[in-house]
């Protein structure tokens, strides 16, 4: 008999599916304490249909795809199923008029209490809390916490810290801020698992599996070591949330080495496919004495592919090296701006070029590939501070690209108060009352801004492209008449990007009619059964003959062939229609079954080892003795190809 449910709680998450970390870690939270969560995942942002519109040649999922009455009933409808004793909804300051209205929503149709959180909330609970039961500022899930233990003992909720609850005319009772959580290991591991008390609200439906379209793709880990962040910038929040809780204890905290690994063994024990661990922290290499005992243990225990944020400050030389050596290999910079006076007196980041170039060269001198974020659409900048963007991005070692943000004013951050008191803008430019943020944070050249603001970032979007050479961009940028005339330049470089797309399109069509591919590879285990599913295109229109060529062998420091779990060669005829077939694996019987023909390998080779862990299957097309025609791999657990526990 299971263990007594305590209170049951729904969750909901605005436009944020594959991250959500706050949500994730408040239903960890309230699971691991007998309380039942549910997690309501409304909508996902979506790709930008013209991605050339981005200055981009490939898509990004930051634009908004608007939602319908139906999904709005739809979500209804799923917590009226679900009959939570309360219901929380976690938003960001784009998504507040949509917070307003799901609300109202609930409140018609049900007798639910709600509780508002996230970024919004907390910098205005007082605008919040009057379109909802209760607000929680701050870090949730002591509060949370308290609130689902208080409903389960019929206990009195007045008075839970970080909690503001409306009364019953109207004013709110505004409780004490809780201590920061200084032991981040405490919250246990976000909840990421694949169980079935998650909802996905998309398309006017609402399914209990992820649609496929998301905004990274599954084959990576989202995760986060540290909380806070330990710049001051002025467009940002972490500077009002520093302030709102000093004297509640350390700002930027992180989680153990131990911990953070942990997590990671355990999503890989658990989840088959993933190939590359993506982290998510503010800046993540802030703190060297960390990264050194980080980049040892993820070496030795997880060796996948990961990709990083990171500041100039905290960017030398070193620490990059020691996280190469751990299997970094993308680095995402902030830049923000070119010209120090920006960068400087207006934004509060202390730091110039010369650190910017520094971290870039070290970024090509260790084969790390950049990512710089860039802010454009400024109205404080002016021709001599566009320029020196360009002209620092002109400096930067190619390639790299950009992420170009379109400046966004977030709710109570120092710049959009200045930006106030300067009459640049009003209170109707704000996110919250604006919904810029939903569809311009990513900037599109579709947004409304002036001639000169369209000039300038057209030219900073070209320096990503090695095809726009250099000299040629700053031709451009002299050039009268494309300053007057900015949508000549608009016309000219959005249509070379789409000449382009085309071009590769073609070229991959050709490339694919000119050889097989092997289009899907995936495991299906179940129990004692496991079966390696394998799809092959053939588009030469005629029948080939292939070695198929199977490996297993430890993603971990791998050494041929002492640590090869086996390897299987099987000879194949594929049909001009393509192949489709099943690999029974047993070993160390390993076996494809085509219909209902079972086909032993050729020749093969199998290792002895059975060592715990991660591991790479790898399947390669070769003809003409070792000429690789293409090849695909997964990683798997090692439970999930021979008998073995995922615990062990």
């Amino acid at each position: 008999m299971g263990a007594e449910i305590k209170t049951k709680v729904a969750l909901i998450s605005l436009y944020n599916r594959e991250f959500a970390f706050g949500v994730r870690t408040l239903s960890s939270v309230l699971r691991a304490h007998g309380h039942q969560c549910d997690i309501v995942f409304f909508k996902q942002m979506a790709s930008n249909s013209d991605t050339t519109l981005c200055l981009e040649l490939t898509p990004n999922s930051n634009f908004y795809e608007p939602y319908t009455p139906l999904e709005i009933d739809v979500l209804v409808q799923v917590l009226r199923d679900l009959k939570p004793d309360f219901i929380g909804l976690s938003l960001t300051s784009p998504f507040f008029r949509l917070a307003v209205e799901i609300t109202a929503r609930i409140k018609s149709d049900m007798d639910t209490p709600v509780v508002w959180g996230g970024i919004h909330p907390t910098l205005l609970p007082g605008e919040c809390i009057k379109y909802t039961d209760m607000v929680c500022i701050g870090e949730g899930e002591g509060a949370i916490l308290d609130l689902a233990e208080a409903f389960y003992e019929g206990g009195d909720i007045s008075n839970i810290q970080n909690l503001w609850i409306k009364k019953a005319n109207g004013t709110a009772r505004r409780n004490e801020a809780r201590p920061l959580i200084g032991d981040l290991d405490s919250l246990g591991f976000p909840d990421f698992s694949d169980d079935d008390h998650k909802y996905y609200i998309e398309g006017g439906a609402c399914t209990k599996f992820p649609p496929k379209r998301q905004e990274h793709p599954g084959e990576a880990f989202n995760i986060m070591s540290s909380r806070g962040c330990p710049f001051r910038c002025t467009y940002c929040c972490a500077n009002i949330l520093r302030e709102m809780f000093k004297g509640k204890g350390t700002y930027v905290r992180r989680r153990s080495v131990r911990s953070t690994i942990a997590e990671l063994t355990n999503v890989l024990n658990s989840k088959d496919g993933i190939n590359h661990i993506h982290f998510w922290d503010d800046v993540f290499t802030f703190d060297r004495k960390w990264i050194e005992e980080f980049s040892e243990a993820y070496k030795q225990d997880i060796g996948m592919p990961f990709t990083c944020y990171a500041h100039p400050e905290y960017t030398d030389h070193q620490i990059l090296r020691l996280l190469k050596g751990a299997g970094l290999h993308s680095v995402c910079i902030g830049v923000q701006s070119g010209s120090e006076q920006i960068c400087k007196a207006l934004y509060h980041r202390q730091t110039n070029t010369e650190k910017v170039i520094g971290a870039a060269r070290s970024l090509k001198d260790l084969d790390l590939f950049p990512w710089y974020d860039v802010i454009v659409d400024n109205p404080y900048e002016g021709d001599e501070d566009h320029r020196a963007t360009l002209e620092l991005l002109l400096a930067l070692p190619r390639p790299f690209n950009l992420n170009i943000h379109s400046l966004c004013f977030f709710p109570r951050t120092d710049l959009a108060e200045k930006a106030l008191r300067d009459g640049l803008i009003t209170e109707e430019d704000i996110e919250g009352v604006n919904t810029k943020a939903i569809d311009q944070f990513r900037m599109s050249l579709d947004g409304k801004r002036s001639a000169s603001s369209l000039f300038w970032n057209i030219l900073i979007g070209m320096t990503k492209h090695r095809f726009f050479p250099t000299r040629f961009i700053r031709s451009c940028s002299r050039s009268k008449i494309l300053r007057r005339f900015p949508a000549i330049l608009r016309f000219f470089v959005v249509n070379t990007l789409r000449f382009i797309n085309r071009k590769r399109a073609l070229g991959k069509r050709v490339r694919r009619r000119a050889k097989l591919e092997i289009v899907e590879l995936r495991l299906d285990s179940n129990g004692r059964s496991r079966n390696l599913h394998v799809k092959i295109d053939n588009l030469t229109q005629r029948q080939q003959e292939v070695l198929f060529a199977l490996r297993s062998y430890p993603a971990i420091n791998p050494i041929y062939p002492d640590r090869y779990l086996g390897a299987w060669n099987f000879p194949l005829k594929i049909p001009p229609a393509g192949f489709e077939g099943t690999i029974e694996i047993s070993f160390p019987e390993v076996r494809f079954q085509v219909n209902s023909e079972r086909l032993g390998a050729g020749d093969h080779w199998e290792g002895r080892i059975r060592e715990p862990g991660l591991y790479v299957i790898q399947a390669t097309l070769q003809r003409n003795g070792d000429k690789v025609i293409h090849n695909k791999m997964l990683y798997c657990h090692s439970s999930s190809l021979f008998n073995q526990s995922r615990d062990e």
